[in-house]
Order: C-alpha cells, then structure tokens, then sequence
C-alpha cells in the first residue's frame, strides 16, 4: 500500500512518495464544476488574502497563534542540501533553476529555512527567507515543490491555502470512506472524469495541486506524470448540494497503488487522501440537514 501524503501528521501511518511558480501556464477546455460554468484550468486565482491561513503579512505570519515554528536553518552554496531544499530552491525565482544560481542571485549568498506547522490540522510547510531587493520568501506546502504563499517585501501574496480543521471521524466525513462513494451518496453534483497527461495544457493552480499531488522533487509537468504509473491522471469537481461547496479530486495510480488527493476548489487545501481506494485524513464532515 502507498500513501501519498507527507505533510499532514494524522494517527494513519502516511509514508512519502510525496512532493514552479503560478504564472505563465494557459488555460485548456477542461471543464469544471457541475453547473458553474468556469474552469479550474482558466482561473489562476490565490485566495482571499483575509482567507489565508498564513495572514497577510510576515508579521501576521510570525506572530498567529494558530502556527508554530521550527528553528531556523541558514542555507548557502556550501550548505549540504537535500534532494527537496535542492527542488525548492530550484523553483522559488523566476528563471532560476539550479540553487548555486540562487545563491548567486541573493543577497549574502544566503537563505533561511524553517518547518511551520498548523496547529489544528498538523499539515506543515517549508518556509524560506532571503533578500533581493527587499525580504523576500516563500512557502511550499511540506516537503512538495507546491507553492503555498510567496512574501514579497514582508507582504504575503499568491497564498493558496486556507486554516483547515482537525480531521473529521471516518463516520462523519461527507466523502464516505471508500472513493466513489460520494458519487453515490446523492450529497453531491458530480462533474465529468477528465484525463490529463504530460500533453495536457495546465493551469498554474491545476500543476500546483498536481506537485502536492505527486510529491517529492517533481517540478515541471513532464516529471509529475512520469512518476505516475501510466503517465496520466484524473480529475473531476464535486459540489455538495447542501451548501454548494466545491471540491477538486485527483486520482492516478503509483506502484500499482490507485492513489489521490481531494482539494477544496481553487485552494492547495487537502480535506481527504485516497489511498488504495481509501479514504484517510477527511476534514469536511457532513452537513447537519436543514431546520424544518
């Protein structure tokens, strides 16, 4: 069995086969949610920046209660990188691609590292500062090249997660607890599948939640779908009836393994991890029906 999450602690045993910027990928036909009309891959949209779980600025970044901190890691052109401080430093500047070019474009030579982790949801991000013409940094969603947030000039911008809760009890969670399941629950207006391949024209948020997808050091598009079985994956949107909230889910297959993620709409928020057809780490429960 593989899982293919690394960066939200839960009490199911997750093990990682886990891991660029938002600009500069077109739109493709793909259709989206049931109904709406638009299309995940025509909106590059961030959220809300008052829905951004790390707050608007490095201030309210450093100072919510809602996250904690590990220690910071000063990282040069000498330091020992890993395979994943090697992929993130290879995709925080434009044009930049390896980290000895990145160390050459900042100031000092130098940039600073730390774990952030939610509190209430136990998902953690990779977060590093440097200067070039101004503080600047980013976020990436764990140990993925999937680009949380960029601070620019200490002002949080391009944030592409919300606070999420505790995961729900398997019981409760409004995707079941097999995949497929909410397809049949009637809770939910199903879109189409849609097939995506190395091919496929991607927006920028669609290859964002395709690296939290994959995991691990996939950057470009042709990576992220050779680490998949057959090269390819599928999507499709689910709106739940009740309250009209949308959802994006992917599916593919790893080590013989069918794996996948369910993401709020437009966001890098994952509320349910599929793994061998299972659902694990839900955080949306079902909706209470309404008054009579």
């Amino acid at each position: 069995m593989v899982f293919v999450h690394r960066f939200v602690k839960s009490v199911v045993p997750v093990a990682a086969v886990m891991i660029g910027g938002l600009a500069g990928c077109s739109g493709s036909a793909t259709s989206g949610p049931a109904g709406n009309g638009d299309s995940t891959d025509s909106v590059n949209e961030a959220v809300a920046i008052s829905r951004c779980v790390f707050g608007a600025t490095r201030q309210t970044l450093d100072s919510s209660s809602a996250l904690t901190f590990g220690p910071s890691t000063r990282l040069t052109a000498a330091s020992t990188l890993t395979p994943v401080q090697r992929a993130h430093l290879s995709a925080i500047i434009p044009n930049i691609t390896t980290p000895a070019d990145f160390f050459a474009n900042v100031l000092n030579g130098e940039a600073f590292s730390r774990i952030v982790t939610e509190v209430a949801s136990g998902r953690t991000f990779t977060q590093y500062d440097y200067s070039a013409g101004g503080p600047q940094g980013f976020l990436f969603v764990g140990e993925t090249t999937g680009r949380a947030a960029a601070i620019t000039n200490d002002a949080i911008a391009e944030c592409q997660v919300t606070p999420l809760p505790a995961a729900v009890a398997p019981t409760a969670c409004v995707f079941g607890t097999i995949a497929g399941e909410d397809e049949a629950s009637g809770l939910f207006s199903v879109g189409p599948v849609t097939t995506l391949t190395a091919h496929t024209s991607l927006s920028a948020i669609r290859l964002e939640q395709l690296r939290v997808l994959t995991g691990g050091v996939q950057r470009t598009q042709d990576e992220i779908f050779h680490w998949m079985d057959d090269g390819h994956a599928t999507v499709r949107y689910l709106t739940e009836v009740a309250t009209g909230k949308r959802f994006t889910e992917y599916r593919t297959v790893r080590g013989d393994t069918s794996v996948g993620l369910i993401f709020s709409y437009l966001t890098l928020d994952v509320v349910a991890v599929n793994s061998d057809d299972s659902l694990y780490q839900c955080r949306v429960a079902v909706s209470p029906p309404p008054s009579p």
